[in-house]
């Protein structure tokens, strides 16, 4: 019981000071779980309860190699997909509507010679991109509201 308490509890600060994280994490998951229930991905090391986690070894049926991807590699790899780059500025939201789309990422990591690889690399590659390019959107937004009290200002000056 006290376990439990504990696990909800760092659950709930993980979705309060992180929610992008805690959320692509989430999906992240969803997507190698639906991986592995296809049969591309084997997974190994699994959580006392069987589900995949940070130290899961997710390995491509197919591979020939077993050698373990790092997250750099990963991390290449979502920037030269291009369904990645199409969903990734969404991903910072809640929405699970491109859980499927994520699948298929996931199992297209192995067209850029990735045959073996920790989940958290996967989980940490994605939360990293996501969480830049929500960083350069919300540049973006601040230096057009920048803009558009400026206008206003401009605008009154020229009727007086």
């Amino acid at each position: 019981m006290v376990y439990q308490n504990i696990k909800h509890f760092l659950t709930d600060l993980q979705k309060k000071h992180d929610p992008i994280g805690y959320h692509l994490a989430r999906q992240a998951r969803r997507a190698a779980e639906c991986a592995v229930d296809k049969g591309i991905l084997k997974a190994s090391e699994l959580s006392h309860k069987g589900k995949i986690h940070n130290p899961t070894l997710l390995t491509f049926s197919t591979a020939k190699s077993t050698t373990l991807s790092e997250k750099s590699s990963i991390f290449d790899a979502l920037r030269n997909n291009q369904t990645w780059k199409e969903i990734r500025p969404q991903l910072a939201g809640k929405s699970e509507k491109f859980q499927e789309r994520l699948c298929e990422i996931v199992c297209q990591l192995k067209d850029s010679d990735i045959n073996c690889f920790r989940f958290k690399n996967l989980a940490d590659a994605m939360k990293e991109d996501v969480r830049a390019i929500k960083n350069r959107i919300s540049q973006l937004r601040k230096n057009r509201i920048s803009q558009k009290e400026i206008i206003p200002t401009t605008q009154f000056e020229k009727l007086r």
